[in-house]
């Protein structure tokens, strides 16, 4: 059986409004057997590799820095942080903040693409805690998200660690990788 083995070059233009149901067209086309680029006109694109078996992790970096004396409870994070709603709100936990990145337990919390989604909030939710300025912070690209792991099988709690790769006047790059029960789950590069 075929599985989705990555998930590259993803770039977002527009928001999608999901507090009520939303529906749009996927168009899509084949470039080769293993590979498809899918097109969600003025809101997304990306490109989707299939494989009939997923790879073993390799070992990923998930050094933080330097530990920061920050916590949060999952109350302060959406009552002071973070806009979402409901069934966007899945960060469980914040484990540890450094100067480098954070490492928290995330969950799906019921909306499409909530455990990717809390992904990224975890990592924007990082540079509200440590930036003096420009501290709000929209997802535009992804360069890959590779899994190996069931992409279905989203079920659990996940420790998530965002890794800053570069920060300058207009963009802040991580690293982030979902793990569940100490088994890597997905890798997001580029994020």
């Amino acid at each position: 059986a075929t599985k989705i083995h990555k998930i590259m070059h993803v770039s977002v233009f527009q928001w999608m409004n999901v507090a009520k149901p939303f529906e749009k067209m996927v168009k899509g086309e084949w470039r080769s057997a293993q590979l498809a680029y899918l097109d969600i006109e003025n809101f997304a694109n990306a490109e989707v590799a299939l494989s009939t078996a997923y790879p073993v992790a390799p070992q990923f970096d998930l050094s933080i820095g330097e530990p920061l004396p920050i916590t949060r409870t999952s109350e302060e994070i959406y009552d002071k942080h973070l806009f979402h709603g409901t069934a966007y709100q899945g960060i469980m936990e914040v484990t540890a903040v450094g100067k480098k990145g954070i490492r928290g337990k995330i969950k799906g919390n019921g909306g499409k693409g909530s455990l990717l989604d809390n992904a990224g909030q975890l990592f924007g939710l990082w540079l509200q805690l440590t930036l003096t300025k420009d501290r709000i912070a929209f997802p535009v690209k992804i360069k890959e998200i590779e899994f190996f792991d069931e992409i279905h099988n989203q079920e659990g709690l996940f420790e998530c660690t965002c890794v800053l790769t570069e920060l300058n006047d207009e963009f802040a790059i991580a690293n982030i990788t979902l793990q569940r029960n100490g088994k890597v789950w997905c890798s997001i590069r580029g994020w």
